[in-house]
């Protein structure tokens, strides 16, 4: 198991494993894809191994069966989803909050990680309140969340919390061309998923993704200079590029793991304007995201100056505005196309 970044938190967690002086209950908060759940993971694996040497050693049969997720003293529980009126939310919690009272089968404890705890409710957990402040002694309680906001404070305030940060881009980049990704591309998919392991991995996975962005951008480059009738076309080819409804739902019956929409349009979008927004104010390169356009966002930013992109982003940020209401996507991106070709 390969974690990538992080390495203070790694330190800290394998010394508190190595000198059996775990906390009762953390409280993992950071950006999505960063890394949490693989490190809460990773953690369970360097107690439970049984090497004398260095930890996680991969090769024991702790090793192999937590890799595996068939270790019997680790659960990982992802984000709840309502059941209806036997299974509710809250039943769920209850449930697993007996579990944790259940002694470990093998190792001197018990891991128990529960992912997206913010998104349960208040109730839900006032409910895990109680194995907070008294947790069984055999067990490690590892709360995920993406802020500490959305936990009550009193839970809080009663666990050791760990913040992880988005991982530098070189490091993340390097680890990208260590599995087999082209530098370039390395770079941009360590800019674009903004320093989160979990985002690059996916897209460095899935070439649709890929795809998509660069069917994006090629559009947006056509658009400086377009007139009224090529703004229209490059809208419809946008538009193009987002499957129906019909089709999005059997492909999500196929359980693919990316799909696009109209959302991801507009946030690629939104990147590449910023970037030129920041070759246009004289900033610093490294701020930029998309670094495989240099040459069409310099020409972007020299055409359109400061003030036109400030307008340019408006026009975006408003479009995002009309993804949830009942205008035709069509009427809004061709608006957003032709207000990005006026002067």
């Amino acid at each position: 198991m390969q974690i990538i970044g992080h390495r203070d938190i790694r330190d800290f967690l394998l010394k508190s494993a190595a000198e059996g002086c775990l906390a009762p209950s953390y409280l993992f908060v950071g950006p999505r894809g960063v890394g949490k759940s693989l490190m809460a993971r990773w953690m369970a694996q360097c107690t439970f191994c049984s090497s004398s040497g260095e930890r996680p050693c991969g090769g024991c049969s702790s090793c192999q069966r937590m890799e595996s997720g068939s270790y019997p003293d680790y659960k990982y529980a992802e984000r709840l989803v309502n059941l209806g009126a036997k299974r509710g939310i809250i039943g769920q919690v209850r449930e697993i909050i007996d579990d944790l009272q259940t002694m470990p089968y093998e190792g001197s404890c018990r891991f128990f990680a529960f992912n997206e705890a913010g998104a349960l409710n208040e109730q839900s957990q006032n409910a895990l309140l109680k194995t907070v402040e008294e947790p069984p002694s055999h067990l490690v309680l590892i709360l995920i969340a993406e802020s500490l906001g959305s936990i009550l404070p009193t839970i809080v305030s009663r666990c050791c919390v760990v913040r992880f940060n988005a991982v530098e881009r070189a490091e993340l980049a390097d680890a990208l061309v260590q599995r087999g990704c082209e530098p370039q591309r390395a770079e941009v998919l360590a800019a674009i998923s903004g320093g989160a392991p979990g985002r690059a991995l996916q897209m460095l996975q899935d070439e649709r993704s890929w795809a998509f962005r660069l069917e994006v951008l090629r559009n947006l480059t056509q658009l400086p200079g377009s007139d009224m009738w090529e703004a229209l076309e490059l809208a419809l080819s946008l538009e193009e590029l987002v499957p129906s409804k019909s089709a999005a739902k059997a492909a999500a019956v196929e359980e693919a793991a990316f799909q696009p929409d109209l959302s991801g349009i507009l946030d690629i979008a939104a990147s590449y304007y910023r970037d030129a927004m920041v070759l246009a104010a004289g900033a610093d390169h490294s701020e930029i995201v998309n670094c495989d356009c240099l040459d069409a966002l310099a020409a972007l930013a020299q055409g359109r100056g400061a003030l036109g992109l400030e307008k340019d982003l408006r026009r975006i940020n408003e479009a995002y505005e009309h993804l949830g209401s009942n205008v035709q996507a069509r009427l809004w991106l061709q608006h957003l196309c032709l207000g990005l070709t006026d002067a």
